[in-house]
């Protein structure tokens, strides 16, 4: 699951290297895509430590850590669409990006389970 998460993170840093040498406003869209996988590596390392502190299955917590994961990465996504100048681009992003952290979210959740 952590391979997963670590080719994911290097698509989407090549994608932001090749949007940033062609279109710098646009680049910056493809940054919150990546704080669901990030946060997923996190989850990994720390979910055992935490299951000892928190009165909580170390499944619960990953499961927490995910969904705080997939509501970050939307409102951030929200606010990353300004730089779209059109709205049907704005939507077009929004629905992109939101059905990605959904459905990347749940392969996290149901793999861990």
């Amino acid at each position: 699951m952590i391979v997963i998460s670590l080719i994911i993170l290097a698509i989407l840093f090549f994608t932001f290297i090749v949007s940033y040498r062609s279109n710098r406003i646009y680049a910056f869209s493809a940054i919150p895509l990546a704080v669901l996988p990030a946060l997923n590596i996190l989850a990994f390392l720390i979910t055992k430590p935490l299951s000892f502190v928190l009165p909580f299955s170390p499944s619960s917590i990953f499961i927490a850590i995910n969904i705080l994961a997939a509501i970050i990465t939307s409102v951030s996504s929200v606010i990353f669409s300004k730089a779209f100048k059109t709205k049907m681009a704005r939507i077009y992003y929004l629905a992109m990006s939101i059905l990605y952290t959904i459905v990347l979210a749940w392969i996290y959740i149901l793999i861990r389970l």
